[in-house]
């Protein structure tokens, strides 16, 4: 077998591996956050908890809002070459799936964490 061959087949395998563990990683971090929203619906967790798993949630749907937003940006203006240094495929699937779900799901736990902190949305009872 060549070099060339070998070079080949374990960037593929290294990219099925990034995608593979990524996607338990985000499996991980969903699985958290569903805690985390339990928590802020809770009427029986004392409200300083409550409060707590709220700015929670706020704080880690800005970062993941804020983070999908600047790569997209910075994956479609190409600065400093960010294309080329991550190659084709991992940017177009930044620009189309990736860097998308980010800003998704941060701004799904922004309302989240807006609705939790509203005592009027507890445990899905409108007032």
């Amino acid at each position: 077998m060549s070099q060339t061959t070998v070079n080949s087949a374990r960037v593929q395998v290294a990219a099925s591996s990034f995608v593979i563990f990524g996607l338990v990683g985000v499996a991980m971090c969903l699985v958290v956050g569903v805690g985390v929203i339990a928590v802020t619906q809770s009427s029986r967790i004392a409200e300083r908890w409550r409060h707590a798993a709220t700015v929670l949630l706020a704080v880690v749907g800005v970062g993941l809002a804020i983070r999908g937003v600047s790569l997209e940006v910075l994956l479609a203006m190409n600065v400093g070459g960010l294309r080329a240094s991550v190659g084709p495929l991992e940017t177009y699937w930044g620009l189309v799936l990736w860097n998308p779900w980010f800003v998704l799901g941060g701004a799904l736990l922004i309302v989240t964490a807006i609705c939790g902190s509203s005592s009027r949305f507890r445990c899905g009872q409108s007032q």
